[in-house]
């Protein structure tokens, strides 16, 4: 789940993960907040106001954000020209003269279903994936891994731990703690 990483009351970095599918970004909370139906809170006009909207299917979405044309929005350092932009892993964000925000789509794995993409090979084992198979999506480079007890290809056979996904680096332990973080900048 794609998140925005804010100072805390501390100023330690903290990840505050994007539910839903919009939410809305004022100069003056540093925290995204949902977006509600009906509520004001609702529009991009004012200089110091943004959304962000999801976009996609979860695990392939796309945020976009979106302000006024003439809103005080920067990403990277740079204005929020024609009012759109889709977010990229470790864009900075600032809306008017609140404090930095750092997008990030850094997911953790997690066990799910393979929905909606027919059969596909498991990179580790070489053996097909069916609809609604238990599989982990590697967060990094979204090549899907069969998990259950019978095949455990994300994270290991009988005591033998598998360090990372089969294609990429990313570690391959279940609901890891994100491992990027601004403080890497």
């Amino acid at each position: 789940m794609a998140q925005f990483w804010i100072h805390d009351e501390a100023s330690n970095w903290m990840a505050v993960p994007l539910g839903g599918d919009t939410v809305v970004l004022t100069g003056d909370s540093v925290r995204p907040s949902p977006l509600r139906a009906g509520s004001e809170d609702g529009s991009c006009a004012g200089s110091s106001r943004a959304v962000v909207v999801r976009s996609g299917e979860v695990g392939s979405e796309v945020w976009v954000l979106a302000a006024a044309a003439d809103a005080a929005v920067h990403v990277n350092g740079q204005p929020l020209h024609l009012g759109l932009r889709v977010l990229r892993d470790k864009d900075e964000v600032r809306v008017g003269n609140g404090a930095s925000l750092f997008f990030s789509a850094e997911r953790s794995a997690c066990i799910g279903a393979l929905v909606g993409a027919g059969s596909t090979v498991c990179p580790r084992c070489k053996q097909g994936i069916d609809e609604q198979s238990p599989i982990v999506r590697c967060p990094r480079c979204g090549v899907v891994h069969h998990q259950s007890e019978e095949l455990p290809c994300w994270t290991g056979y009988e005591g033998e731990r598998f360090p990372t996904c089969a294609v990429c680096d990313q570690p391959s332990m279940l609901g890891a703690d994100l491992q990027w973080t601004p403080e890497d900048l």
